[in-house]
């Protein structure tokens, strides 16, 4: 009843003193005062939640749960493809706009419904920034955002790069110990 003693009102049953701004609702078990003046003008955000992702290998996919505070690893072979977000309003929830940006991908907001379709990104570290908007207050919601950490194959690798170049450096050494001995031998 959100602190309200009313849980019932009665039709036509309001009154408006102007002089003390004062808004009178009567219900079934009493009245309620609202005094028009002590609006605080705070809007409610709901927190997005992001509630699945849909990944896979090939054409298989899965779906699983994202924490929060977490890091979304795709492994090498695997293909991320859609990821959901929900903002838990049950009063205007139906109502949201949802948009949201790839940081690093994405130059523009992208309109969606709940349902964010990504593209195939290349490996690397990426950041999922995702906004709603209230139509019915006109208010655009703070970002949330999400890291999506997509993993290059094992030959890109940084322990397969740093592999190479000890390999180049080794054998640029024995070239460089071949010609020394060729050269003395002449």
């Amino acid at each position: 009843n959100y602190g309200i003693g009313t849980i019932e009102y009665s039709d036509g049953a309001y009154f408006c003193d102007i002089q003390d701004s004062l808004l009178f609702f009567g219900g079934t078990n009493g009245f309620v005062t609202v005094d028009s003046r002590q609006d605080t003008g705070k809007t409610f955000f709901p927190d997005i939640q992001f509630t699945s992702v849909k990944y896979g290998e090939d054409d298989i996919q899965h779906r699983r749960n994202i924490s929060r505070e977490s890091i979304l690893t795709v492994k090498a072979n695997e293909r991320l493809y859609e990821i959901n977000a929900d903002a838990l309003d049950y009063i205007d929830g139906d109502n949201y706009l949802f948009y949201y940006m790839i940081k690093g991908f994405d130059r523009t907001w992208n309109s969606t419904a709940k349902t964010i379709k990504l593209p195939d990104l290349a490996p690397g570290k990426y950041t999922l920034l995702v906004k709603y908007y209230n139509p019915v207050n006109g208010y655009a919601s703070p970002e949330s955002s999400l890291t999506l950490r997509i993993k290059p194959k094992w030959y890109a690798s940084v322990t397969a790069k740093t592999f190479y170049i000890l390999l180049s450096v080794l054998l640029l050494w024995l070239a460089s110990v071949y010609i020394r001995t060729y050269r003395r031998k002449k």
